[in-house]
């Protein structure tokens, strides 16, 4: 496609709503002209791969993976799938310091609108801790992206103060547990990370990123055949001009995605995508 075709599409995905409005809320017009001319058509390629995934869209994906994980304890477990998710308990991935705007606990708040959980059931991984070091349960983790697993990984091993002199986490308090991971997307790495941490956790995603949907595969699906390590160069030419450290140029754990939500964008993403500075229009806010 030519680059007025692309930019022509992208606009009539905002007409549609797929996409949010432009300019104000996705500038592609405007992120393309940070670009030399010579190197526009280049990134006109990156910018028809980007994927955005609005409200609704990431809604559906979430209750597909929760729809994956019902289908699996009908199979496997003595619990009727008629009390799958209501009698779950349901918590999430956090940071080392947990807050309201980690996006797993924005997909907590959604599935309670979405389906019959109790309130009494939503809680904080400590919380879920203490209950899972009472009795098993079947616990649901939620979130809307992983790409690294990495935060995943830090909430399952953390160790948390459940008495004077006891420490307990999530992988210990789960010993008896079934335990399901239900994200909207996955990347393979994202998951293997997950499976090689401990295999006892049934990971559900509504869409799944091989590695070709990064830009360091050679195979990548984001721009045509035979131009990925032409675009390996663009990318590092515009990170030095924008002042984005080379080690940082390819996003987390070099995943190297085109990928944003309407709440936010993954730090896995391209951060030429997201990045703001003088002389540098980004095409999506990072938030």
């Amino acid at each position: 496609m030519t680059r007025a075709a692309i930019l022509d599409d992208r606009a009539f995905l905002s007409r549609m709503g797929w996409w949010p409005p432009a300019p104000r809320a996705i500038d592609p017009v405007g992120w393309i002209a940070n670009f030399d001319g010579a190197d526009r058509n280049l990134a006109s390629h990156l910018l028809d791969s980007f994927q955005f995934f609005n409200k609704e869209t990431t809604d559906e994906l979430v209750l597909a993976a929760i729809d994956e994980a019902a289908s699996l304890v009908h199979a496997s477990s003595e619990l009727a799938c008629d009390d799958f998710p209501e009698n779950a308990l349901i918590s999430f991935p956090t940071g080392e310091t947990p807050n309201v705007t980690d996006s797993g606990f924005a997909m907590v708040r959604k599935l309670r609108q979405l389906l019959p959980i109790r309130e009494a059931n939503c809680l904080s991984p400590d919380s879920a801790v203490r209950q899972l070091a009472v009795s098993d349960k079947v616990l649901i983790l939620v979130d809307d992206f992983v790409g690294s697993g990495q935060q995943f990984r830090e909430t399952w091993t953390r160790r948390y103060q459940l008495g004077s002199s006891l420490e307990m986490s999530l992988m210990d308090a789960a010993s008896g547990s079934q335990i399901f991971y239900c994200v909207a997307i996955i990347t393979d790495y994202g998951r293997q990370r997950i499976a090689a941490l401990d295999p006892r956790i049934k990971v559900c995603a509504g869409y799944s990123l091989s590695s070709r949907y990064s830009i360091t595969d050679p195979a990548t699906h984001l721009v045509p055949s035979g131009r990925q390590a032409e675009t390996m160069a663009l990318i590092a030419k515009y990170s030095t001009r924008c002042g984005i450290p080379q080690d940082q140029s390819l996003g987390f754990h070099r995943l190297g995605l085109a990928i944003a939500f309407e709440h936010g964008t993954p730090d896995a993403t391209l951060p030429l995508f997201f990045h703001e500075g003088p002389g540098w229009s980004s095409l999506v806010k990072r938030r």
